[in-house]
């Protein structure tokens, strides 16, 4: 009990083999462990009270004349004791100095792992946004397709319009006559009433033919434009899935990686 005393064992068999230890480390026989104090001699008694130091392996041991009353042997034995304590003690220091280091790299690979968490998680988070930036651009791109080539089949239909009223505008009997010969067309006039509202005609004949075909090309002008921006439009939504699709792939490596 005087050598357990302060041990923090509960079961009694762990108590015993921490007893027996120390007792095979001073150099006591392990039976006199069940002896009273006034058994002991006085070395015995010196090797008891270094036993009742190490059994709770403290980090400093003060010693006062420690080898006192003992015989030479013992006394080589004590000293031999406190030396091979000395040396495993600088040896659990090394061990707990490796083990410092180890923590500290352990701490710093973990804060370096987290570190890399935190930015995967915001490159997720970026991603994400841009993602949906790509998906607001793209309904963007359809709906002005969809506006752009609504207005190139009404310039279309226009054209058509256009180019019907021309043609009619050809089969008509006075245009053929003044087409084939304007002169005959004029002269063939019945009197001189008749001439002036030829002539007339021919003149405002003339700027109305000049204006269909104007509109035809102007027409024709601005398809060939909503065409070129639908094309381009057209482009932009192919470049923009693309887009899509390498950032969602992106996306889809980042979450693996993050789980």
């Amino acid at each position: 009990y005087i050598i357990t005393e302060g041990l923090s064992f509960k079961n009694k068999e762990e108590r015993d083999k921490e007893v027996v230890r120390v007792l095979e480390r001073v150099g006591l026989d392990i039976n006199k462990r069940f002896c009273y104090p006034n058994e002991f001699s006085g070395g015995e008694r010196q090797k008891i009270a270094i036993a009742r130091a190490i059994i709770r392996k403290p980090k400093l041991i003060i010693a006062d004349e420690i080898t006192s009353s003992i015989d030479y042997f013992s006394k080589i034995a004590i000293i031999e004791l406190l030396k091979d304590l000395q040396k495993e003690q600088q040896k659990l220091q090394q061990e707990l100095a490796q083990t410092g280091e180890m923590l500290k790299q352990t701490k710093k690979s973990e804060t370096a792992t987290l570190n890399k968490l935190t930015l995967l998680n915001q490159d997720i988070r970026t991603r994400k946004r841009l993602i949906r930036n790509i998906n607001s651009e793209l309904t963007a791109l359809n709906n002005e397709m969809g506006v752009l080539g609504d207005k190139r089949n009404l310039l279309q239909q226009e054209l058509e319009r256009y180019k019907a009223d021309y043609a009619m505008l050809v089969r008509q009997t006075h245009y053929a006559d003044m087409m084939s010969s304007p002169l005959l067309f004029l002269l063939s006039s019945e009197n001189f009433q008749q001439l002036l509202r030829r002539m007339r005609y021919m003149s405002e004949f003339a700027q109305y033919r000049k204006l269909q075909v104007k509109r035809i090309a102007d027409t024709q002008a601005e398809i060939d434009v909503q065409n070129q921006l639908l094309q381009d439009r057209k482009n932009d939504r192919e470049t923009a899935l693309k887009s899509q699709k390498r950032e969602q792939d992106k996306l889809t490596r980042d979450e693996r990686k993050q789980k």
